[in-house]
């Protein structure tokens, strides 16, 4: 947390990091919340509320190409778009995940292992009624033939 108030009014014109300005990736939201890239998976994030604004680092997930603490379909179709086996200079915002020139079978593997729409760390989490009403179901399939 950088600064809590009563309440926030506008936002600053310019943010500095360790003596450097940090630049919005892509636009900013309703409230001049933003990212920002450092290089390779370091991502700088401002967030403005109705009462603070809180600076935040994040170091992402191999296949996050944008930041935003999920491995999704926009990553996947990011790095697809810029797939080049043969070497070019893009960098992780385009799918570089291991940062050796180049887009390939590694980079969309290394997303592929990551993959996680619902954001970091989100696990599906079975319920003891819905694994018995599986098995149930997975028996009755067993014992039906066409």
């Amino acid at each position: 947390m950088l600064i809590t108030s009563g309440q926030r009014n506008g936002t600053f014109n310019t943010v500095q990091y360790d003596g450097s300005p940090l630049a919005a990736d892509s636009a900013t939201d309703g409230n001049g919340s933003f990212r920002s890239r450092a290089g390779g998976g370091l991502f700088r994030s401002v967030t403005y509320t109705a009462t603070t604004v809180q600076l935040q680092n994040l170091l992402a997930l191999a296949g996050d190409t944008d930041g935003d603490m999920d491995v999704d379909l926009s990553d996947y179709t990011r790095l697809a778009t810029n797939f080049a086996p043969g070497g070019s200079s893009l960098a992780w915002t385009d799918g570089d995940f291991d940062s050796d020139g180049d887009i390939d079978l590694s980079d969309y593997n290394s997303l592929a292992s990551n993959f996680a729409p619902g954001g970091y760390g989100a696990a599906v989490v079975l319920e003891p009624a819905s694994v018995c009403l599986l098995l149930a179901g997975l028996l009755l399939l067993g014992r039906v033939r066409f």
